[in-house]
C-alpha cells in the first residue's frame, strides 16, 4: 500500500490576472518620452504622475528602480499634501513590491492607498486597489481574504457600470474557487468574465480567460476540453500577434500532455514557450517554464536532468529576488533528491542524498514560512514528513503530515489533502497501525479519484490535427504567393545561369582542387589535436578520481577515528573523561564532514559553506540530544564557497563555539535561539555565533580550556580579528581579511 513513490511537486501553469504585453523596443521607446517629458516639466503634480508611469516601465527589468521611483514620487506627493498623488503613488509602490515579490510590503501600500481613495470617495481607484489586493492575498494562499476582497471590488465596479473591471473581477473570483477545489463554480465565473470580454470586443481580455477556462477544465480532469480552450487561446494570440500569450497557450498545452504521459510532446511545446520568452526577454518566465522541464524530467526519472533544470531555475529566481519561485524550486530539487535516493545502490550515497533534500526542503520550508504562502506551507509539510519517514523517523513524520493536513482541510487544498494522507498511511503502515493506515489511504483513494479523471488521448490528437489544419488554411493564401514569385524569378536567371556555365564549372573544380589539398591538411591536424585533447581529459579525469579517492579515504580514516574514540569513551567511568572524549570525536566529525563534501560534490576544492555549518550544526544539536523546540538553531549564511585551508580551521572554531553554547548558555532546559551567520562584507569574511542564554557572567568555559586554546590557535593560523560581546547572551565574532573563495 505504499504511497511513497508519489511526490510533492509545484507546477506551473500560466495563469493570467493582470494582462502586461510590452515589446521590448515600444516599451524602452515610450520610457525615454516620459524621461524627457519629465525633465522639462515643472508642474509638480505632473511629475508626480510622470514618476509613478516610469516606475511602472521600470518595474519588468528592475523593480528595485521602480521602487526607489516611486518612493520619489511619493515623497514629492507628501511634500505638496496633494492627496489625489498620494493615494495614486501608495498604489503604484504596492504594484511595484508585488511584482518583486514582496507581499507585506504591497499589502501595507495597497492598504494606506485604499484608505485615501476612500476618503476622497474615488470609487473607480477604490475597485482597482481592492482587485489587487486581492491579488497579494492569493499568491499568499489566503483565498478568503483574496475573496473578499475580489467580490468588494466586483461590487463597486458594478455600481459604477465599469464591465471591463468587472470582467477582470469575474476571472479573480474564478481562480480563487479553483485553488479551493470548487470548480464548477470557478468555472461559472470565468464564463462571465469571457462573456464581458467579448460584449467589450476586448480580444486580450477574451485570449486570457480562454486560457484560464483551459486550466479550469484540466484540472476537472478534462483534457480534450482544456485543450480545446488552449488551442482557441493559442489562435487568438497568434492572430493578435501577442507573444506572450502564445507563450502561455504552449506551456499550458504542454502540462496537458505531460499528465497524459506523453513527455516527447511536453517537452516540444514547453521548450517552444521557453523559446518564446528568451526572445522576449521575460525572465520570470524563463524561470517558471525551466521548472516545468524539471518536473517533466523527473517524472520520466531522468533526475540529474530534472536537477539541472531545478538548479537553473532556481538561480535565476534568486537573480531576480522572487522569494516565491525561490521556494518553489528549493521543494522540486528535495523531491529528485528524495527519488534518487530511493534508487540508489548503497547507504552512503542513499544517506547522502537525503542530507541533500533535508537541506533544500528546509530552504523551502522556511521560505515559505517567511511569505506566509499557506499552499506551500502545507506542501513542504508534507514533503518533510514522507522524508522523515524515509529516515525512518516516524514520530516526527506524522507531526508534520498531520500539520499538513490541518492546513490543507481548512484552506481547502485538494492535492495537497491528498499527499498529506498518502504519507500518513505510508506512516502507519511502517508503525503497523494497520487500523489508522487503511483509514488514511481511504482517504488518498477518495481525493485521487476526484481530482483525477479518465484520459482522452484520441480527442486530443484530433484537436491538435484540427489546429495545425486551420493554421495552415489560414497561411495557405501567402504561401502561394511567395511560390509564384519564387518561379518567376526562376525564370528571370535562367538565361544568366547558362550565360555563366562554362565560367561556374571551371571555376568550382579549381575550388575542389584546392578543397581536397586543404582538407587532407585539416584532417592530419585534426587527428592530431584530437589525440592530445584526449590525452589532456583523461589525464584531467585521473587527477579528479585521485582527488575523490583522497578525500573519500581520509573521510574514512577520520570515521574510523571517530568509532575508536566512542571504543574508548564507553569503557571510561570518569564523567569529565567521558565528555573530553566526546568533544573530540565532535572535533573529528567536523574535519569528516568536509572530506566528505569533497568526495561527494562537483567541487573538488571548495567547500559550500552553506550546507557544510548546517549539517554541522543538525550533527552537534544531535550529539547533545538538543530537542527542536528547546534551543531554535537559526543561520544567515551567504553562499560562500571556501577553500579547505580556510574551510577546516573555521570548521573547529564553529564546533568549539557551539559546542560552548549548547554547553552553558542554556542551563537547566532553559529555552532560547541561537544563531549563525556567515557573511562577506568589503572582501572580508564575517563569521557571528550568537545565543540569547545567561551570557559570560554564568558561562563556565575558561580561557585556559582546550577549546580556547584551539580557536585562539586558530585565530592567530587564519590571521583574523576576534571579540567577544556580552549583551543578552554571547556573540563571538571572527573577522578575516585574507582567504580564498569562489563563487558557484
Amino acid at each position: 500500500m505504499s504511497i511513497n513513490t508519489h511526490c510533492i511537486t509545484r507546477l506551473c501553469f500560466t495563469s493570467i490576472l493582470l494582462f502586461f504585453c510590452f515589446s521590448s523596443f515600444s516599451q524602452q521607446k515610450e520610457l525615454d518620452s516620459l524621461q524627457k517629458e519629465l525633465k522639462i516639466t515643472q508642474s509638480d503634480t505632473q511629475r508626480i504622475n510622470l514618476l509613478n508611469e516610469i516606475g511602472w516601465y521600470l518595474m519588468y527589468d528592475t523593480p528595485d528602480s521602480a521602487i526607489f521611483i516611486g518612493k520619489k514620487a511619493l515623497h514629492l506627493a507628501e511634500k505638496i499634501n496633494w492627496e489625489k498623488g498620494l493615494g495614486k503613488s501608495n498604489h503604484y509602490l504596492g504594484t511595484f513590491y508585488f511584482f518583486k515579490g514582496d507581499n507585506v510590503s504591497a499589502e501595507k501600500f495597497f492598504n494606506t492607498a485604499f484608505e485615501i481613495h476612500k476618503k476622497r470617495n474615488d470609487q473607480i481607484s477604490m475597485g482597482g486597489t481592492l482587485q489587487n489586493l486581492g491579488n497579494v492575498y492569493k499568491a499568499n494562499g489566503e483565498f478568503d481574504r483574496a475573496e473578499k476582497a475580489y467580490r468588494d471590488a466586483l461590487k463597486i465596479n458594478i455600481e459604477i457600470n465599469r464591465k471591463d473591471r468587472m470582467a477582470s473581477n469575474y476571472g479573480s473570483l474564478g481562480l480563487v474557487k479553483k485553488e479551493r477545489g470548487d470548480l464548477q463554480e470557478a468555472l461559472n465565473l470565468l464564463n462571465k468574465s469571457l462573456r464581458l470580454y467579448h460584449e467589450a470586443e476586448d480580444k486580450f481580455g477574451v485570449s486570457r480567460q480562454l486560457n484560464n477556462i483551459g486550466i479550469i477544465h484540466r484540472a476537472k480532469g478534462n483534457y480534450s476540453k482544456a485543450l480545446e480552450y488552449y488551442f482557441m487561446s493559442l489562435k487568438l494570440a497568434e492572430d493578435m500577434g501577442v507573444k506572450t500569450s502564445v507563450s502561455s497557450a504552449y506551456n499550458n498545452i504542454g502540462i496537458i500532455y505531460k499528465e497524459q504521459g506523453n513527455y516527447e510532446k511536453a517537452i516540444d511545446y514547453i521548450s517552444q514557450s521557453l523559446e518564446i520568452d528568451i526572445t522576449a526577454g521575460l525572465d520570470a518566465e524563463v524561470a517558471t517554464k525551466k521548472g516545468n522541464l524539471g518536473l517533466i524530467y523527473s517524472e520520466m526519472g531522468r533526475y540529474d536532468e530534472a536537477l539541472r533544470y531545478y538548479k537553473d531555475a532556481l538561480k535565476d529566481e534568486t537573480q531576480l529576488n522572487n522569494p516565491d519561485g525561490i521556494a518553489r524550486n528549493y521543494g522540486n530539487i528535495a523531491n529528485a533528491y528524495i527519488k534518487q535516493a530511493q534508487r540508489a545502490s548503497s547507504q552512503f550515497q542513499k544517506d547522502s542524498l537525503f542530507r541533500e533534500a533535508l537541506y533544500n526542503y528546509n530552504q523551502a520550508y522556511n521560505l515559505s514560512l517567511r511569505l506566509g504562502n499557506k499552499i506551500y506551507i502545507a506542501s513542504d509539510l508534507a514533503g518533510l514528513g514522507n522524508l522523515y519517514n524515509q529516515l525512518g523517523q516516524t514520530v516526527k513524520a506524522e507531526e508534520y503530515l498531520k500539520k499538513s493536513l490541518a492546513i490543507s482541510k481548512k484552506e481547502g487544498f485538494l492535492a495537497e489533502m491528498k499527499s498529506a494522507y498518502g504519507f500518513l498511511a505510508d506512516v502507519y503502515e511502517q508503525t503497523q497501525n494497520y487500523k489508522e493506515a487503511y483509514r488514511n489511504y481511504k482517504e488518498y483513494i477518495v481525493l485521487r479519484d476526484s481530482i483525477y479523471k479518465e484520459q482522452k488521448s484520441e480527442e486530443i490528437t484530433r484537436l491538435e490535427f484540427q489546429y495545425a489544419f486551420d493554421k495552415k488554411e489560414s497561411l495557405l493564401k501567402i504561401e502561394q504567393e511567395k511560390k509564384d514569385a519564387i518561379a518567376r524569378e526562376k525564370l528571370a536567371e535562367k538565361e544568366w545561369e547558362k550565360q555563366n556555365l562554362f565560367f561556374s564549372i571551371a571555376f568550382v573544380l579549381l575550388l575542389l582542387g584546392g578543397a581536397v589539398l586543404y582538407g587532407i591538411s585539416k584532417q592530419k591536424n585534426n587527428r592530431r589535436l584530437k589525440t592530445e585533447k584526449d590525452k589532456t581529459e583523461a589525464a584531467l579525469r585521473d587527477r579528479e578520481t585521485l582527488l575523490r579517492e583522497i578525500h573519500h579515504r581520509v573521510k574514512n580514516n577520520l570515521q574510523i577515528v571517530s568509532s575508536l574514540l566512542s571504543i574508548q569513551g564507553r569503557e571510561i567511568t570518569d564523567e569529565k573523561a567521558q565528555k573530553a572524549v566526546q568533544e573530540s570525536r565532535n572535533r573529528v566529525h567536523s574535519m569528516a564532514l568536509i572530506h566528505q563534501f569533497l568526495y561527494g560534490d562537483e567541487h573538488l576544492n571548495n567547500i559550500d559553506m552553506q550546507k557544510y555549518i548546517y549539517e554541522l550544526g543538525e550533527s552537534l544539536f544531535s550529539a547533545y540530544r538538543i530537542e527542536q523546540n528547546q534551543i531554535e538553531l537559526q543561520t544567515d549564511i551567504d553562499s560562500i564557497f571556501l577553500d579547505v585551508d580556510i574551510a577546516i580551521p573555521l570548521g573547529l572554531i564553529l564546533n568549539e563555539l557551539i559546542t560552548n553554547a549548547l554547553k552553558y548558555a542554556f542551563p537547566d532546559g532553559r529555552k532560547g535561539q541561537l544563531h549563525i551567520s556567515l557573511k562577506e562584507t568589503n572582501q572580508s569574511l564575517i563569521l557571528k555565533v550568537k545565543d540569547n542564554g545567561v551570557g559570560l557572567s554564568e558561562n563556565k568555559t575558561e580561557s585556559g580550556s582546550f577549546g580556547m586554546k584551539l580557536i585562539n590557535a586558530f585565530k592567530q593560523k587564519l590571521g583574523a580579528e576576534y571579540n567577544i560581546l556580552n549583551h543578552q547572551g554571547v556573540e563571538a565574532i571572527f573577522v578575516i581579511h585574507n582567504y580564498n573563495s569562489s563563487q558557484s
